[in-house]
């Protein structure tokens, strides 16, 4: 069986002996898939949906912390939650979102679920009782969402190109705002670890920015060869991970401000050319 581009991925650590613990939706199926870290290799189970939504697309997928849930964000706009273990249907969460689900998000503790739109709203749930708590509308449809487990804070980035910081403390509220962050499609929001005091986005336009949350000012700015589709800062904020149209490989970089102090005098006014290393083929 051969799957297509991953389109999003949700995982637990908890579970990984147990049962199957990865969740996939792709970019050319229908239905979502589960995997098993351990075993290496996908679930025989198959992911049960309502009858109404057998032949919708899943475009988003999320895991609960605790690995035992499983929530699938489809094409439609309808929001459900199945069991990771059996693969059993758990219900669908009312007054769902009225064009594509393009993004989820769940805390710690599993107390709420964060979904985003291409209706233009970003949604907030209680995951167990699956009723709507909080919603939020922005001017344009959402492309990516991010939920930072460490304070709470969502990052969502719009096709307008903007960036929106919110908090679900007292309900969806904004926290920050950045008109233009990228030439481009945004690929992909991180939050810097483990003090989550940066926010760092990748783009179509080759750059890769990094804000500062608490002041709003870019503290720095670099360019590749080819455009970054997926960031993330490892645990401890040491490295910077990134992977890059065209290549299967994953690349990391350092932090200065992990292994010295860091000044920043002046807002960077042009991007820094960096150059992917070559990759030695084996002989």
């Amino acid at each position: 069986m051969k799957l297509g581009k991953i389109r999003h991925m949700g995982f637990s650590e908890f579970r990984e002996r147990d049962w199957q613990n990865v969740l996939t939706c792709h970019q050319d199926q229908a239905s979502p898939y589960m995997w098993s870290y351990a075993n290496h290799t996908i679930s025989k189970v198959a992911v049960a949906s309502p009858e109404h939504l057998t032949n919708v697309k899943v475009t988003s997928v999320a895991v609960s912390q605790c690995g035992n849930f499983g929530v699938l964000g489809f094409a439609n706009g309808s929001l459900t939650k199945f069991n990771l273990q059996s693969g059993k249907d758990r219900g669908v969460f009312k007054a769902s979102h009225s064009n594509e689900i393009t993004g989820l998000g769940m805390d710690a503790l599993n107390h709420f679920l964060v979904s985003c739109s291409l209706d233009k709203t970003i949604k907030l749930w209680d995951f167990y009782a699956m009723k709507l708590l909080s919603s939020f509308t922005v001017e344009s449809p959402v492309d990516n969402l991010v939920y930072n487990q460490k304070n709470d804070l969502i990052a969502i980035s719009c096709t307008d190109l903007s960036l929106t910081l919110l908090t679900i403390k007292g309900g969806l509220k904004k926290v920050r705002s950045f008109a233009q962050v990228a030439d481009n499609k945004v690929t992909d929001i991180c939050f810097s670890k483990p003090d989550s005091k940066w926010i760092c986005v990748s783009s179509l336009d080759k750059s890769l920015k990094i804000f500062d949350i608490l002041t709003g000012s870019l503290i720095d700015w670099v360019k590749f060869r080819d455009a970054a589709v997926s960031i993330d800062f490892s645990p401890s904020g040491e490295f910077l991970a990134t992977s890059h149209v065209g290549s299967k490989a994953v690349f990391l970089w350092s932090n200065k401000s992990y292994f010295q102090n860091i000044v920043i005098q002046r807002v960077p006014s042009a991007p820094v050319f960096i150059d992917l290393p070559m990759l030695s083929s084996s002989s």
